[in-house]
């Protein structure tokens, strides 16, 4: 066949166009037209699969880019949770501080940094003695505090525009002393511990009562789950402390602590100048930096800006997670403190005191004498109730012993409650006294003694002479104060 153009003239091969081959298709139970037109038309299946291609094209772009973005995100996951959890070994092995992420230059760890040795890192340099180790240890405490909660700057101030808002309202400006313990949130896990238990409860209200001081239980569930419940002291008092505004004294007593004077009063007076009261000697807490420099079972703290900024910076070592460190950290830097224990609060209130003396020891006052606080077996309570000249402890620890778990660190649970035993008899006479009622010994349950009685609210129910105690005398009128609010 011959094809002729405007120009010239060749010779192309015949061509047959194609014959489309007739597509077979299942017949459904459509009309009869709508089946033929499906039959008839060879380019409908291919359209139809090209239409489908592009309806599922964006579908998988976006799966593809969701599945990208999951994989970045657990990658990322996996390496914030291993940078977390190993941030830093302190003293692993040779007396050394390690910041995995930052190493410093001029104390290269002497092993290779891995996974599998992350724990068994060690410095040349002694970091207790060497001004590197100093400053690399100075490091993990601006690195890695545990907060509180966010910085207060202007607490003063909050507490002054208070006061003129109550003059304003009529409220009282300030209150003298809040009483504050804390309490587990379940239950001991032995029928002796709750009992005990209760009977401290008993013992902290009946030394409110008589002393018109307001009174607070705890519930150490609301406490972060980041910080041990020896920790939990600390937030517990910010949080009081930004609650009750008007408060000026806070007064803390450990669970395991008894209030053994009920005659005690708190010499407020005394402490006028401070912020901090504590049962402490100087030189052990500054000279010496002995761990049992102080007794943190019970102490008074005054609602303040201080007080604030004390807070914060003794609870950097709180972190649960680093507790292990911070204990081997603070048994390098205190004298007689044991290996192997984890940070606890005394601990760290002494380092706290000792490393910073200027900012902080010139308003805390160091209570040595014993009547503040002392630990139950220097205590012979016995003696105590058969002569009135010695002088009585305002709570008695009766740290080491776990009457609540079962078991005890320093001292069998029998001889824990025994003493406990003896020292809440001895407490409660003092009370029980006022209302004609005593406990003959101190295991035994109290009985009704002879003795006249002149009946009255707001005075004296019963004089009784007991040996160690007051005469009796009037009773403050605690009928009109409004302990539906505290209790």
């Amino acid at each position: 066949m011959k094809r002729t153009t405007s120009t010239s003239t060749y010779d192309v091969p015949d061509y047959k166009p194609p014959v489309a081959k007739e597509h077979k298709v299942p017949v459904s139970k459509a009309p009869a037209e709508a089946n033929k037109a499906w039959v008839a038309d060879p380019v409908a299946p291919s359209a139809r699969l090209e239409d489908d291609g592009r309806r599922k094209a964006p579908e998988m772009k976006f799966l593809y880019l969701v599945s990208g973005c999951m994989t970045v995100l657990v990658i990322w996951g996996i390496v914030r949770e291993v940078s977390y959890r190993f941030p830093l070994v302190l003293y692993g092995g040779g007396g050394g501080s390690l910041s995995v992420q930052d190493p410093p230059p001029e104390n290269k760890p002497t092993v290779q940094v891995t996974a599998a040795n992350v724990a068994t890192i060690t410095f040349k340099d002694d970091p207790i003695t060497s001004r590197a180790g100093r400053k690399d240890a100075r490091r993990f405490l601006e690195k890695y505090p545990y907060s509180l909660g966010s910085k207060i700057s202007d607490w003063d101030k909050q507490r002054q525009d208070f006061a003129e808002d109550s003059a304003v309202t009529g409220l009282p400006k300030k209150s003298g002393i809040f009483l504050v313990s804390g309490q587990q949130p379940t239950s001991c896990s032995n029928a002796m511990g709750d009992h005990y238990y209760l009977k401290f409860l008993k013992n902290r209200v009946d030394y409110c009562r008589l002393h018109g001081i307001r009174n607070h239980l705890y519930n150490m569930a609301d406490i972060d789950e980041g910080v041990n419940r020896v920790w939990a002291k600390l937030p517990v008092l910010r949080t009081l402390m930004l609650e009750h505004p008007d408060v000026e004294w806070f007064l803390w007593i450990d669970s395991d602590a008894l209030i053994t004077n009920m005659n005690y009063e708190v010499p407020l007076r005394r402490y006028k100048n401070h912020n901090f009261v504590i049962h402490g000697i100087k030189d052990l807490v500054y000279g010496k930096k002995q761990w049992s420099g102080v007794t943190t079972g019970a102490f008074l703290i005054r609602n303040c800006q201080w007080s604030l900024d004390f807070l914060e910076a003794w609870a950097v070592m709180a972190d649960k997670k680093y507790e292990e460190k911070w204990g081997t950290f603070l048994s390098d830097h205190l004298t007689e403190r044991p290996r192997n224990q984890p940070a606890e609060d005394q601990s760290a209130a002494v380092y706290t005191l000792a490393n910073e003396p200027t900012k902080w020891s010139s308003k805390v006052y160091l209570e040595k004498a014993d009547d503040m606080s002392r630990f139950w077996k220097q205590v012979d309570f016995s003696k105590l109730r058969d002569d009135p000249s010695l002088p009585k402890a305002f709570v008695t620890h009766f740290a080491g012993c776990q009457s609540c778990t079962g078991g005890a660190t320093n001292a069998s649970i029998a001889v824990c409650q025994a003493g406990m035993e003896k020292a809440f008899n001895f407490a409660d006479n003092q009370v029980l006294a006022r209302y004609g009622y005593l406990h003959s010994d101190l295991t035994s349950a109290p009985y009704k003694a002879d003795c006249v009685t002149t009946h009255s609210s707001a005075t004296v129910i019963c004089e009784l002479e007991i040996p160690g105690f007051k005469r009796a005398t009037a009773i403050k009128e605690i009928d009109k104060e409004p302990f539906s609010e505290y209790w």
